[in-house]
């Protein structure tokens, strides 16, 4: 399995995301193409809700904002996946784009269907997404192997120099698995989810329990047995 050091700005851990309404979201088309080779592992971009994004951002100068949230997804049981690329629906608000740079975190569960994200296994730093209005699809720098198990994702926008408003990360309002999940260390918007916590149901963050995202890749499924004509798998009776 892939994976990487823990990303941190200062002292602690770059935690990264928060909920707020967009005035008025701006149309946007939601990417479908997937290039050759690749397939569609995962896909909740659908039903979103009208006008609200999740925070999602490390703030260079300012770390105490820096907050973070992440859905989940699930490996079917005796799968492997290879994610190669992700997709992400979200806005810009007081900014036009596009972001600088991005980083990706996937983490695993810290027990069975456990409600929030465990320790990472994969973090990827410094992307430049195609970045589509807010909207952005990027490739990993190292494909992601994963098997079969339950799994969170999330994305941060680095916001610097000349990032002077904000990107969210698009709110789903159909729950696929469990609630997305969120976190600000600093405490600077007064939830008091410094630790993970589910997004909006405990920390009041944002109006719709998931987030709209989407990995392609490569997958790997177990044959199934050969069904024989007396109705057993496997090898065939007497043999």
């Amino acid at each position: 399995m892939a994976t990487s050091s823990v990303w941190a700005i200062g002292a602690g851990l770059v935690s990264l995301s928060l909920s707020f309404v967009v005035g008025s979201a701006q149309a946007q088309e939601t990417p479908t193409g997937v290039p050759p080779g690749l397939m569609i592992l995962w896909d909740q971009m659908d039903f979103p809700a009208a006008a609200n994004g999740v925070r999602s951002s490390v703030h260079v100068f300012e770390p105490a904002r820096d907050s973070e949230s992440a859905d989940d997804f699930i490996v079917p049981p005796s799968a492997s996946w290879t994610i190669d690329r992700i997709t992400i629906w979200g806005t810009y608000v007081n900014h036009t784009g596009p972001s600088p740079k991005v980083a990706i975190t996937f983490y695993k569960d810290p027990a069975p269907f456990a409600a929030v994200p465990g320790e990472p296994i994969y973090t990827v730093t410094g992307l430049t997404p195609m970045d589509l209005n807010g909207t952005f699809i990027t490739d990993l720098q190292i494909p992601l192997q994963l098997t079969a198990g339950h799994y969170w994702v999330s994305v941060v926008v680095i916001q610097g120099v000349g990032f002077d408003g904000d990107w969210g990360w698009k709110e789903r309002t159909v729950l696929n698995g469990l609630p997305s999940a969120w976190r600000n260390p600093g405490n600077f918007y007064r939830t008091g989810c410094t630790e993970w916590a589910q997004r909006q149901s405990t920390c009041h963050v944002g109006v719709a329990p998931d987030l709209l995202f989407r990995l392609e890749g490569e997958a790997v499924t177990p044959p199934v047995p050969p069904l024989f004509s007396d109705g057993f798998e496997g090898s065939p009776p007497g043999s």
